[in-house]
């Protein structure tokens, strides 16, 4: 979804095709701005005929992809041709990586060359907001991070409902019986304020409708502490989404969970949901707008 991407710099680009034997193949990336282009690929994969969708359904019942949407081939060849060359400089798509440029076979390439798809997805004018690469480019996944570990950049994003609708996307949101789960932490002025939960063993007492910080240096290295919100009955808190009659916010410490929790937030309300505003921090800096 290109508000998810607008938002947190995370992507999802699965594409099908059939073969003139009837069979299906397919291919599934994961486009991330910080970890500076492909996250995750796999290509060339054969199933049956109409196997993608249920490869669909199982993708949206997890929380480790952000949701996506059908669209123009074009506009899925952009993004996903623009993360490669952003990951590979270059190099033409035969020198990818073998699984990558299975995915990228099945897409036609954009127009141009490494350059002209670089600057579509993150050139001044391009699909990604400045904002947003300037922060990756000056908090950047370190090649030290440990695998599983996002840098701490704050993301905060608000949005519009359809008038009245907030009610119902409390409703759905609670409801939800596969990941992301979450659980109504109360009020906050005229905000319900629901946290996405995962379980944690942190043994630490927490009191009911509170979230504390705790900072794990779980290396013994100082430079390469955690950070991890816990909530009451032993769950580690992953971002929150504050909703009101007719707005919502919802705020994540890292730009993967940022994706989640817009892509649940996509997913949960009926009609449009329009995205006002867009702030990152990472530390104590605050990004210009």
């Amino acid at each position: 979804m290109p508000e998810v991407w607008q938002t947190s710099g995370f992507g999802t680009i699965f594409c099908a095709r059939r073969r003139p034997d009837g069979a299906e193949v397919w291919g599934l990336a994961v486009i991330s701005l910080s970890d500076g282009g492909i996250a995750v690929a796999s290509g060339g994969r054969v199933a049956p005929p109409g196997e993608h969708r249920r490869w669909r359904r199982d993708l949206g019942r997890l929380d480790l992809f952000p949701a996506s949407r059908e669209m123009p081939e074009g506009v899925a060849a952009d993004y996903l041709y623009g993360a490669c060359a952003l990951g590979y400089g270059n190099r033409p798509p035969e020198r990818w990586p073998r699984e990558v440029a299975q995915v990228a076979a099945l897409l036609p390439a954009p127009p141009g060359g490494p350059d002209a798809w670089r600057h579509r997805l993150v050139g001044p004018d391009g699909m990604t907001p400045p904002r947003l690469v300037r922060i990756v480019r000056e908090h950047g996944r370190p090649p030290d991070l440990p695998d599983g570990q996002d840098l701490a950049i704050v993301t905060t994003v608000a949005a519009t409902l359809p008038p009245g609708t907030g009610p119902a996307l409390v409703r759905r949101v609670l409801a939800r019986r596969g990941p992301p789960k979450f659980v109504d932490m109360g009020r906050r002025g005229d905000a319900r304020i629901l946290e996405w939960v995962k379980p944690y063993a942190s043994g630490m007492p927490v009191p009911q409708g509170h979230k504390v910080s705790v900072l794990y240096a779980d290396s013994g290295r100082p430079d390469s502490a955690t950070i991890r919100i816990l909530t009451d009955g032993g769950h580690q808190g992953m971002g929150q989404l504050a909703v009101c009659e007719d707005r919502v916010e919802a705020e994540a410490m890292t730009l993967s969970r940022a994706s989640v929790l817009v892509s649940t937030l996509l997913a949960s309300v009926d009609g449009p949901v329009t995205i006002t505003e867009t702030n990152w921090r990472a530390g104590l800096q605050r990004s210009r707008k």
